[in-house]
């Protein structure tokens, strides 16, 4: 189930994500198409410009004429005629250049971002040329500019002209330019509106998921309910017509006692005159108080029917209204599902995303596994809770078997009030004859005594049936009281399994942090005997070399010293050795977590007795002089220390074999 909830979570966040995405995508767009057009509106304004500049220039330019420049009019009217054409067409192009511009700002949604190269490089190009032709005209001498200028005055009303359509083009297409700006705008304000209708869609796809998933538990509850409401009307209708077989059996009994009364009332009108007639009396006292007896479980037994039916008729509109309620539901649900199906097109996005949780379920499926394990250990307490609801059936089954026994116990007084309706029917056959009847009546009046003995002695076995059934139900409490006692067993068992785990996983981080410090030591045991074996080497160099008899005290010294050292050393290979078989009493400790003892600071199986040697004197044995290449130096070493290095190393091999016995196992 939580994997499930997960996997919704992760799809509704990445559909957020690729609405978001997709949003950022289409306002970058947007932004982008707008920036374009704005750069080609100012492009085409400063090209506008330019050439409105151009024209001013041409009116402006208005020297005085000289006898050369009116010499060179007629030659240079083709000239000026020439240029004027090429203003011209200067101006076509731009009038084309402009309307061009406004059919693609018409066509502004549906531009490429690839146009934008397009139109700027030509106006770049455009407006070098311009900045180049006016270089060439500042550069021309005053002879030039005087012709030139003459030319311009021949057509200056054309020029005005073309300055008027200039006027005009510029004020149409400021006019654009607002335009533009105003769509950009409206643009702006739409692209604001699809973001909040983007959170708006958001927001109401949550919603609509909680709505489903609130439906889809309430719906579950209903089915539960339904389901309840459907068992307890089936046992309330057996439970009805139990009650109506009963009422039936009474009211068969009630009516044979009715016929009885009205014999005997017969037999009384018929014996009034008789001396017996108080003993009949009695006798009808004794049946009446029968009947109304009889009347009264009738009576009580009718108003458990009538309860039982209210009952019943309180669960069917119960049902009715969970019926009700369920296809509410139901509509509801079809309804999600409806939306739900609307969604699943932007769903199918997650399925990729969707394998990657399925591969870290199939790890999560992997450590189940190894729970699993771990959990078959408490089957022993799962076993001792069913031979408990075993037990528990066999109490119920014995509380069934006594219900039975009281069933019985009634059938054999309704058969005994039956005997005694017979014997009354015989009185009243006898009673014919005034003296046989005295003497039946004597006779009936003893079997009337045996009989009461009889109800007595039943009405005693049925109080001692009563207690037994109390005693059962006691037990039976008592079984589901220990019932309960053992759930809460099986609880602090797991409890105490939960924290032996626990126990285990510290325990094992302990053994890997030993398993560190052992590799450490391995080293420096390592280092310890390649530097022995090095220092033996050239003690015994030193030996040959050297033969000055002056250095022997400072030799003794030194051998004194290297001495403690290697004892020092011989230390701490033993205390290696010591941790190195506790590490190894570990691997038992780690097979039974349920006899370890909790502890809260980190194992220690270093020996407290015995010190570590500290660093320096480690790094002293480093410390030795050793020869240079030539042999003039002698060795503070004497030749006695080559008996201890056979010692020496076997403490390190021994060591080191300790240390490599103790990896492998642990890596088995």
């Amino acid at each position: 189930m939580e994997l499930f909830m997960l996997s919704k979570d992760l799809k509704r966040l990445s559909l957020e994500r690729d609405l978001s995405n997709e949003a950022a995508e289409t306002a970058s767009k947007q932004h982008l198409e707008s920036v374009k057009k704005i750069a080609r509106v100012e492009a085409e304004c400063l090209k506008l410009r330019h050439l409105t500049r151009k024209t001013y220039l041409a009116n402006d330019s208005r020297p005085v004429p000289n006898n050369a420049s009116m010499e060179s009019l007629t030659d240079s009217h083709s000239d000026s005629g020439e240029h004027m054409l090429a203003v011209d067409s200067e101006m076509r192009n731009s009038d084309s250049w402009a309307s061009a511009l406004i059919a693609e700002l018409d066509q502004f949604k549906n531009s490429s971002p690839s146009s934008r190269d397009v139109v700027n490089n030509p106006v770049e190009i455009d407006l070098m040329d311009d900045f180049l032709e006016m270089e060439k005209l500042a550069a021309l001498p005053e002879i030039e500019r005087v012709s030139s200028s003459f030319e311009a005055e021949t057509d200056s009303d054309q020029a005005v002209a073309i300055d008027r359509v200039s006027k005009v083009e510029t004020e149409a297409l400021k006019s654009q330019v607002i335009d533009l700006q105003s769509k950009v705008e409206k643009i702006e304000a739409e692209k604001r509106d699809l973001e909040m209708a983007l959170s708006e869609a958001r927001i109401q796809l949550d919603t609509s998921c909680d709505a489903l998933m609130a439906a889809n538990n309430k719906l579950a509850e209903l089915q539960l309910q339904f389901n309840l409401a459907n068992e307890s009307k089936i046992a309330a209708l057996g439970q009805a017509d139990r009650l109506d077989a009963e009422r039936e059996s009474l009211a068969l009994q009630l009516e044979s006692k009715s016929i009885e009364v009205e014999k005997l009332q017969a037999i009384v009108a018929t014996l009034e005159e008789s001396a017996d007639r108080k003993e009949l009396a009695s006798q009808l006292e004794s049946t009446s108080l029968e009947v109304a007896n009889l009347r009264k479980t009738v009576a009580s037994l009718q108003e458990q029917i009538d309860a039982e039916r209210t009952l019943s008729v309180q669960q069917k509109a119960y049902a009715d209204m969970a019926v009700a309620d369920k296809e509410s539901l139901e509509a509801q649900l079809q309804s999600a599902h409806a939306d739900n199906g609307k969604l699943r097109g932007s769903m199918e996005t997650l399925e990729s995303e969707l394998q990657k949780e399925r591969t870290t379920y199939e790890e999560l499926v992997a450590q189940m596994d190894a729970l699993k394990i771990e959990s078959k250990k408490t089957l022993g307490v799962e076993s001792a809770k069913e031979s408990l609801e075993a037990q528990l059936l066999v109490v119920n089954s014995e509380i069934a078997k006594l219900q039975g026994t009281v069933n019985n116990l009634e059938c054999d007084s309704a058969k005994e009030k039956a005997y005694s309706s017979e014997l009354k029917i015989q009185l009243e056959a006898v009673e014919g004859i005034r003296k046989m009847l005295e003497s039946e009546l004597e006779s009936s009046h003893q079997e009337t005594m045996k009989l009461q003995e009889k109800i007595s002695s039943m009405e005693v076995r049925l109080k001692d049936q009563t207690a037994l059934l109390v005693e059962f139900t006691a037990k039976a409490e008592d079984a589901v009281a220990g019932r309960k006692g053992m759930e809460g067993q099986l609880e602090g068992a797991k409890l105490e399994i939960t924290k032996l785990t626990n126990r285990v996983s510290l325990l094992q981080g302990k053994i890997e942090q030993e398993k560190l410090l052992s590799e450490e030591y391995e080293a420096k045991c390592r280092k310890l005997e390649a530097q022995l074996s090095r220092d033996s080497r050239e003690a015994k160099l030193w030996r040959l070399a050297n033969t000055n008899g002056d250095l022997k005290v400072k030799q003794d010294k030194e051998l004194s010293s290297a001495a403690g050292k290697l004892a020092e050393c011989q230390k701490t290979i033993a205390n290696l050795g010591r941790q190195l078989k506790s590490l190894t009493d570990l691997d038992g400790v780690a097979a039974e977590p349920e006899k370890l003892e909790p502890g809260d600071a980190l194992l220690d199986f270093r020996d407290r007795g015995v010190e570590v040697p500290p660093a320096d004197i480690a790094d002293g044995l480093y410390d030795l002089d050793l020869p240079n290449s030539n042999g003039s130096c002698f060795s503070p070493i004497p030749h006695v220390q080559s008996s201890s290095t056979p010692l020496e190393t076997s403490v390190f091999s021994g060591g080191l074999s300790t240390l490599g016995s103790y990896r492998s196992k642990t890596r088995k």
